[in-house]
């Protein structure tokens, strides 16, 4: 994550947390238990079931890694971090709502998802399956006040 200035410095970066795909992990265990089942009980086609499980492990850690959200001295944003190009920001000053969402389960494994609005209303960036949510709410809190 390159800042744009020489006067921007990177303060925060992530991922979305692995625990955000805690279902695909859930459905390549089910593909792998089917694979071991086929091949113990000497079944045809258990060879499919495990290279359905390794496809599906590559799924969670491709979406992982598709997206980087970034707090700098000047903005918040979103890259992809395959072509390398951002894909939306907002100036600190710009930010008119900041929020934290969560369900029961994200609750359970501490992640959740940060909601940031444009004063306009015109720009709503989500960063999605964040590890401990409220602390980043925090962190961009504090950047807006010191911006």
């Amino acid at each position: 994550m390159q800042p744009e200035s020489t006067n921007e410095r990177v303060l925060w970066k992530g991922r979305a947390s692995w625990s955000q795909f805690a279902w695909l992990y859930l459905i390549a265990a089910m593909t792998a238990f089917r694979a071991a089942l086929f091949m113990k009980l000497g079944l045809p086609g258990w060879e499919m079931w495990a290279l359905g499980t390794g496809v599906l492990l590559l799924c969670a850690a491709g979406l992982r890694s598709w997206t980087e959200y970034g707090l700098t001295t000047a903005r918040v944003l979103m890259k992809n971090t395959w072509t390398g190009k951002e894909m939306q920001s907002i100036a600190l000053a710009d930010i008119g709502d900041l929020s934290v969402k969560k369900g029961l389960i994200a609750d359970l494994m501490g992640i959740g998802t940060v909601a940031i609005t444009s004063a306009n209303d015109e720009k709503v960036l989500n960063w999605q399956g964040v590890f401990d949510p409220e602390d980043l709410k925090e962190r961009i809190a504090i950047a807006r006040r010191r911006g």
